[in-house]
């Protein structure tokens, strides 16, 4: 028996082959655009938006943002930064005129130069009376303030690492508002001759302060009643040679800023003052007259 034997169309195999290329040419162009699509998808991370000293410069970072610092964010959101941030004198860092704003600084440092400025130049300042502003995870060196966050209540600073050229009086590492909650932060005043009215954290009424750290401030932590203060250390020497207060509570009804514990606020145990080579702070005692 005779076998048969199919003859191949030159043509018709070179059509098959490039219609064979060209579908693969198609599915890869696919794939290309899924993953350009995916990797934009992963650098945006959903939704939130980066910012970097290009990005700073560059400006629009939100519609309200101009080129140059400070960075404005006006617009409510998640942010991270992805660089460091070197801002030049003369300005604040970050700018936030939104409520609803989470800021995670991503182990990176913002950078300011010494100011002096009347009223306190900062790294990260909110304007206008705002809430749920959240600061959390990087470096703040420099400037006058670290967060200054007066005028936002319900917010969140959290694992931060301040340190403060503090040359002008009352600047503080961080300042919040009412019903917010300052935890497992760093605050320090690397300065040889710090000013008096240093404060490491001021908070306003309802705030919970837990688990923070504040070096050579005049004052270490300044509250107001009803607020929660528990397991925080603070440490000496204050600048000046200064034993003036390791808390100040307000309302203070027992004159002066004799004793860690006010009517109206619950402390634990847990704080702590080490003043190294100077009188102990007897303002850091952890029960009441």
């Amino acid at each position: 028996m005779k076998r048969k034997f199919a003859v191949l169309d030159p043509m018709k195999s070179h059509r098959s082959t490039g219609m064979s290329r060209l579908g693969l040419l198609t599915l890869l162009s696919i794939l290309l655009v899924w993953v350009g699509v995916a990797g934009a998808a992963v650098s945006k991370d959903a939704g939130v938006v980066l910012i970097n000293q290009a990005e700073a410069i560059a400006g629009e970072i939100t519609s309200c943002d101009t080129a140059g610092f400070p960075v404005t964010i006006c617009t409510s959101g998640s942010y991270r930064l992805s660089g460091d941030l070197n801002v030049p004198s003369g300005t604040d860092g970050i700018e936030i005129t939104a409520s609803n704003v989470s800021l995670d600084l991503n182990g990176f440092t913002i950078v300011l130069p010494a100011s002096g400025s009347t009223p306190s130049i900062c790294s990260i300042k909110s304007i206008g009376s705002l809430s749920l502003i959240r600061i959390q995870n990087g470096i703040l060196s420099g400037g006058d303030c670290g967060v200054q966050l007066g005028s936002a209540s319900n917010s969140l600073v959290s694992d931060v690492t301040i340190q403060t050229n503090v040359v002008v009086a009352g600047a503080s590492g961080i300042t919040i508002g009412p019903s917010s909650r300052v935890q497992d932060n760093r605050v320090t005043f690397p300065c040889v001759s710090c000013p008096l009215s240093a404060i490491g954290i001021h908070a306003s009424g309802n705030a919970v302060i837990r688990g923070n750290s504040v070096a050579q401030a005049e004052f270490g932590i300044d509250v107001q009643c009803p607020a929660v203060v528990v397991e925080n250390v603070l440490a000496n020497p204050f600048p000046n040679g200064s034993p003036v207060s390791g808390f100040i509570i307000l309302p203070d009804p027992f004159g002066g800023n004799s004793a860690l514990y006010r009517s109206s606020c619950t402390f634990s145990l847990n704080n702590q003052c080490t003043f190294s080579g100077s009188t102990p702070d007897a303002n850091c005692g952890n029960s009441g007259p």
